[in-house]
């Protein structure tokens, strides 16, 4: 079992056979040590392009070419190494030996994500997107949270975060690319949705275009966020997403507490506001997935 940390921004999210990303790195590292097999790799969370992951995990067999068998820390060592060589934000914490019939995926029991946003305290001239970002995102934040425009009703986003903790039917929320899916029913279960003060990457001391953001974190944590784990690795960053995009788009005024209970009292994939966007991936970071056996 190997636990890794990864910064979205330079990698394509967690898929196969693709040097450019997460897995394939890793399993380019992993036969620099020439295993009698390929070390083909298992993660617990797929991350969409974007997405910063803090701690997962994937799980991998190693045969070595002799009798003598691998020592779990010269792998995390050599991992880091070889990423630090290939100049990717890809960090190894921790490499340990389970049991064969450990899988990283299967026995994922809890997800925890949250979404870093900034707020602008005082309203600002209209300017475009890009103008926007160079001015009001502060050095150390650059792809790490999303800032909001003005105006923005902080009590109601809370509210929308409320108005999505429930066991549903998040069809609504798939994107239309998706419609196709062999999943008969997307039930989102024990799902926690929680809005909290957020804090800065760095001291605002060093960087004063932090006095003009209001930070804030939007937590989500469920059990099992889908029936069919085959298919979570594949959508559960764009559930999270579209979520918290319905729930900006609530705080905004750009639609009501009606759009939302149509989506899931009418849940099917294109029943999605045309007021709304799904968040960008850049400020959502895999905190950590719990497991009874990791």
């Amino acid at each position: 079992m190997i636990i890794f940390v990864c910064r979205g921004i330079q990698v394509q999210g967690l898929r196969h056979s693709d040097y450019k990303t997460v897995q394939g790195v890793i399993e380019a590292g992993l036969r620099f040590l020439k295993p009698a097999n390929d070390p083909i790799t298992h993660s617990s969370s797929r991350t969409d392009a974007g997405v910063h992951a803090i701690s997962n995990a994937l799980h991998v067999d190693l045969v070595p070419s002799d009798s003598k068998p691998y020592d779990p820390d010269f792998i995390t060592h050599h991992l880091n190494v070889f990423f630090r060589k290939a100049e990717v934000n890809i960090r190894v914490q921790n490499t340990r030996v389970v049991s064969p019939f450990m899988n990283a995926r299967l026995h994922a029991a809890r997800r925890h994500y949250v979404y870093r946003l900034a707020l602008l305290k005082d309203p600002i001239v209209d300017t475009s997107d890009a103008i926007f970002a160079e001015n009001f995102i502060p050095l150390a934040e650059l792809d790490r949270l999303h800032v909001i425009r003005n105006p923005l009703d902080v009590e109601v986003l809370r509210q929308g975060c409320a108005l999505m903790q429930r066991e549903a039917d998040f069809a609504s929320f798939m994107s239309v690319a998706m419609k196709h899916s062999p999943l008969p029913k997307n039930t989102i279960r024990n799902l926690k949705v929680e809005l909290r003060p957020g804090q800065p990457l760095m001291n605002p001391i060093y960087d004063p275009t932090y006095n003009k953001l209001q930070l804030w974190d939007v937590a989500f944590t469920s059990q099992s966020f889908l029936y069919n784990q085959a298919l979570t690795l594949r959508i559960i960053d764009t559930h999270i997403r579209r979520c918290l995009g319905v729930i900006i788009s609530l705080a905004k005024g750009l639609i009501t507490t009606d759009h939302i209970e149509d989506m899931f009292s009418n849940p099917r994939v294109g029943n999605w506001p045309s007021e709304t966007s799904k968040t960008p991936a850049h400020g959502l970071y895999l905190l950590k997935v719990g497991s009874n056996f990791y």
